[in-house]
């Protein structure tokens, strides 16, 4: 009886769906894939909460199931959200599956893999969406705006290296950029060959917490990228493309050749006054300025007569620069499956610069490889290789010079140099001529990094990671018998061939170990080892004497002098070996610790003091977990961090604790040199003391989030190279002796401010303030002074540095007024030295009140870094229309446009800035602006701060408009995905500044560009 009863159990089990779905209806319908319209293949079609029954959809995506009236339909695929629909009757479904983006929640950070919730530090992340919307080919420029506490300088050459800091300046003269960390590969530089196209996440940690795992090389902020991996599905091919026309940005408002003949008659017949004050000062003008005879005129040469009567002005700056352009292409193939991922990619990128010859190409390749040999192993691959060749501008201050030319100077090749009135500028070569220089600089990059992950009990991770940066760079130089160069220093055609390769490994080994104790309990912990080896070589050759320039740099056998070329060669090595620990806890997702140490030798140091520990310690309290928190409904997120930690620094000279000597030649005896420096074998780390806190808060259900932190540095043994006794026979020593205090504020915030299906508004914005103060140079020293100029002693305006003030200061004269007749006698009783001020001319203030203007008047004006800075951006989207904007600011910062204040100090014999059409003269004293002089001995701009510029600026960097095609176009034309962009960069410039360009300067000429882009997956 039992047994019948079971059987009967049975069989009632087995025909209850049967029965069930006999009483159902019949749903059919297709399932597409939402961006595109693409219909999926294999997607789960189940029944909730009834097992056992199911289908998948076929390769056009339909499907048919029997399901009971008003139950639910779940759709599942790889890589989409889960879809649940109702059924209520019999119909044909059209289910949109959304893909599904997850970004990566783990760093791949010295050879270890970490979960980024595990890190209790300043973290902030850009994705690949955010890089997506600004067409570039640096990944620096892109970041520009992004992140608070980040400040990006940008270089608008083709090909150049953009400066970057993070937090500031945490040292006084070695060492203040970050490192980065590309899939575990630390790497010091060369961060804008890498193509951002490959790029899934950039991570900026800024606090000690977070960059403690690195140690000392950490001290100044770490950008982790994470490249992408392929992802489980269909493979993919994306094919992203884009190519931009530039233009100039700015034209500085200059005089035509007319009124620069007025200012140079009128500067010449001032200085003539002057000195004869009795003289008549319109017959001079007439008899020696402005007399046509060029014979008798002493100011004008013929041709500048000519251009003059005939009313020409030249435009020198058009012969050396014209539109830029760039283009970029850039395909990858990826997919993955439960055993593996791949991802490829190739990339080009060309650009022209606005200068002539001034160029630059990239070709890149990647290849990643994840596989799951085991369930237990896992063995990985990542590889980039990049070549380049840049064709930067030979001379540096062909810009410069061209736009600062005479417009009364014809355009011509046959100067050797620039001339000026009757006399040739030698510092000035003629920029027709420097085009004539042939300069490529092939670089050749190879980044691998390659792990194996062991997991032989659940939790429990054992990882090795071996990586190589190796870099080879041929830098070639050739001045032709044309270039003023070669005849300024009779080479009769100089050939320039530098020759470098420089290699970086590091090896890397941890285990790691993950467990939860009573669902509340978390706990995970990692050791580690790392050792890393450095070595750098280079190679020079010059040679002159070519006497004709058909081979340029290629074939220095044909180089004659051979007495006269030059040698030259270095190797260097330096290697670190270091040891890591991390602990991080967790109570029941509300409390938070984790605990670092790493223990860092490195080579640079003496025998006794290669050792430098490191540790940190941060919290962070998660307050919405709280059971006083479980019914309010304003906080999403609210999370209060708290973080200590010390970092070091040693990015000093190698063989920094040791006087080193090298062989040289004198009078054809070899004998062995130093260079001044006398070692110092008691040289340690820098300390770096940092407090960081920090408060995360989401509101609205997301829709508004931000993120408030404040920093505190206190960095101490500060490396620095001081002077030494004279009677030790050595000029300099490095050695522990500053001290620097640094500390800011970071804000960010994100609003989605409307949120639909169709339409879409979000706002983001940051801002950071970062001060730093030297609390301590070396000894009693209050001072340390940067001498310079013609007589190797004279105090510069930059590079100074003075207790209780800010690094990167500005040094000079505070300007007082223009002189007028009525302030003669107060100028008459001041000792003013060798210098003459009549009416006209600039007085500095008399700080100290002494009567006597001198050195001891000079003070700090200003300083280059910003009091604040950083971006806002905003993004508008309806349906498949989007607009995008970014916008990034500094404010507070100075700049000294040694462009503007040139033009401003010409007296006509060379271009001039229109603002000297408002000079001071008899006619004209309500003004700030000085008279024309033609002769030394006063003031000039560059003595007072009347030339120091407020460098402040709002840009509005990119403004991109993108379409993406209707699902039905796209299914037409066989693709997945396919957005159409254009992208205004570097539109519009809101700045007091004068100089050229407040961001990236004045020695290369900033660019406006229009792009057009195409982004296209099949």
């Amino acid at each position: 009886m039992k047994k019948l009863a079971i059987q009967i159990l049975l069989a009632v089990m087995w025909l209850s769906p049967t029965l069930l779905f006999a009483q159902g209806i019949n749903v059919s319908g297709k399932v597409v894939e939402s961006a595109s319209g693409v219909s999926i293949p294999g997607v789960s079609v189940t029944i909730k909460d009834i097992k056992g029954v199911g289908t998948i959809t076929d390769k056009d995506g339909k499907f048919t199931i029997k399901a009971p009236d008003g139950s639910t339909l779940m759709f599942s695929f790889i890589g989409c959200a889960t879809e649940a629909v109702k059924v209520t009757g019999s119909k044909f479904l059209q289910i949109a599956l959304k893909e599904e983006i997850k970004e990566l929640d783990e760093l791949v950070i010295v050879g270890t893999a970490m979960k980024k919730s595990d890190l209790t530090g300043s973290v902030s992340r850009v994705s690949a969406e955010n890089l997506k919307e600004i067409p570039t080919s640096s990944v620096i420029q892109a970041l520009q705006g992004k992140v608070p506490g980040i400040y990006i300088q940008s270089n608008p050459a083709p090909g150049a290296k953009s400066s970057i800091k993070i937090r500031g300046n945490n040292s006084i003269q070695f060492g203040t950029n970050p490192i980065f960390v590309i899939d575990g590969l630390v790497i010091d530089g060369g961060f804008e060959m890498i193509n951002p196209d490959d790029i899934a996440t950039i991570d900026v940690l800024k606090d000690a917490s977070a960059t403690a795992i690195y140690g000392s090389r950490g001290a100044n902020g770490v950008v982790v990228v994470t490249t992408k991996r392929g992802k489980k599905g269909a493979g993919k091919v994306t094919y992203d493309t884009w190519i931009g026309f530039q233009e100039f940005s700015k034209e500085m408002p200059l005089m035509n050749g007319s009124q620069v003949y007025d200012l140079r008659v009128d500067a010449y017949a001032n200085t003539y006054m002057d000195k004869n004050p009795t003289k008549d000062r319109k017959a001079y003008i007439e008899k020696s300025l402005t007399n046509v005879n060029p014979l008798k005129n002493l100011i004008f040469s013929k041709d500048e007569l000519n251009s003059y009567t005939t009313g020409i002005s030249s435009n020198w700056l058009n012969e050396v620069t014209g539109s830029g352009f760039q283009q970029n292409h850039a395909i990858s193939f990826s997919g993955a499956d439960d055993k593996g991922s791949y991802f490829l990619s190739l990339n080009y990128n060309d650009q022209k610069g606005q200068i002539a010859n001034s160029a630059y190409k990239r070709y890149s390749g990647k290849i990643n490889l994840d596989q799951n040999v085991k369930a237990w192993l896992k063995v990985g691959t990542n590889n980039t290789f990049v070549s380049s060749n840049e064709q930067p501008v030979a001379n540096g201050n062909t810009f410069i010079t061209a736009l600062r030319a005479c417009p009364l100077l014809p355009v011509s090749g046959e100067y050797w140099y620039m001339r000026e009135g009757k006399i040739d500028n030698q510092s000035a070569t003629n920029p027709l001529r420097d085009l004539n220089i042939d300069k490529d600089v092939y670089s050749n990059r190879f980044l691998s990094s390659n792990y194996l992950n062991i997991n032989p009990i659940k939790g429990l991770d054992i990882r090795t990671t071996f990586s190589a940066d190796l870099q080879q760079v041929e830098d070639y130089t050739y001045y032709p018998t044309t270039s003023t160069q070669s005849y300024k220093s009779t080479y009769n055609g100089q050939s320039v061939q530098v020759k470098s390769k420089s290699l970086n490994w590091q090896w890397d080994n941890s285990i790691s170990y993950n467990r939860t104790f009573s669902e509340k309990h978390k706990v995970s912990a990692m050791v580690g080892s790392n050792m890393s080896f450095f070595s750098f070589n280079y190679n020079q050759q010059n040679a002159n004497g070519y006497n004709n320039d058909l081979f340029s740099y290629k074939y220095s056998q044909g180089a004659s002098d051979k007495l006269n070329f030059y040698l030259g060669s270095d190797f260097s090595t330096y290697s670190m070996q270091s040891y890591l620990t991390r602990l991080n806890y967790s109570y029941d997702s509300r409390y938070y610790l984790t605990l670092t140490g790493r223990y860092d030798g490195s080579s640079k140091f003496g025998p006794s003091n290669k050792w430098g520990l490191f540790p940190s310690v941060a919290g962070s309290w998660n307050i919405v977990n709280e059971k006083f928190m479980q019914n309010q409904k304003i906080f999403d997120n609210l999370r209060l961090r708290v973080g200590y930690g010390i970092a070091g620094n040693q990015n000093i000279p190698n063989y920094g604790y040791m006087t080193i000597y090298n062989p040289s030649i004198s009078l054809g005896s070899n004998i062995l040199t130093n260079g001044g420096r006398y070692g110092n074998p008691d040289l340690r780390w820098e300390k770096q003391k940092q407090v960081n806190v920090g408060l995360d808060v989401a509101v609205l259900k997301g829709r508004v989030d931000f993120t408030l932190d404040y920093f505190h540095i206190n960095n101490q043994d500060l490396l620095m190279e001081r002077s030494t006794a004279p009677s030790s026979g050595y000029l300099k020593q490095i050695d522990n002796v500053g001290a620097l205090e640094n500390k800011g504020v970071e804000f960010a915030v994100n609003v989605a401010a409307i949120k639909s299906d169709d339409f879409n508004w979000d706002i983001s914005f940051n801002i950071a303030s970062d001060k730093n103060k030297i609390t301590k140079l070396y000894g009693d020293v209050t001072e340390i002074f940067n001498l310079g100029g013609y007589s190797n002693n004279e105090i510069q305006r930059e590079g100074n540095l003075f207790l209780g003030q800010s690094l990167n200061t500005i040094y000079v004269y505070k300007f007082d007024r223009i002189v007028q007749e009525k302030d003669m006698d107060y100028v008459n009783s001041l000792d003013l030295g060798s210098r003459i001020v009549k009416p006209g001319d600039i007085l500095p203030i008399d700080r100290d009140g002494n009567k006597i203007i001198n050195d001891l008047d000079r003070l700090v004006v200003g300083k280059k870094d910003p009091d604040y800075y950083g971006g806002l951006s905003t993004r508008v989207s309806f349906k498949r229309l989007s607009l995008n904007v970014n916008a990034v600011y500094s404010v507070g910062a100075h700049r000294i446009s040694y462009l503007y204040e040139t033009l401003m100090s010409s007296i006509g014999n060379s271009g001039a800035h229109s603002d000297l059409l408002n000079r001071w003269t008899p006619e004209n004293t309500n003004t700030n602006i000085p008279r024309a002089f033609s002769d030394g001995g006063r003031f000039n701009l560059s003595d007072v701060d009347w030339a120091v510029q407020n460098a402040s600026y709002l840009r509005i960097s990119e403004t991109t408009l993108s379409y993406t095609l209707p699902k039905n176009w796209m299914n037409f034309i066989k693709v997945d995905n396919l957005r159409l962009y254009m992208t205004g960069k570097n539109l519009l410039t809101f700045t007091p500044y004068k100089g050229y360009d407040p961001d990236s300067g004045d020695w290369y000429p900033s660019s406006r560009m229009y792009v057009m882009g195409l982004n296209v997956s099949f």
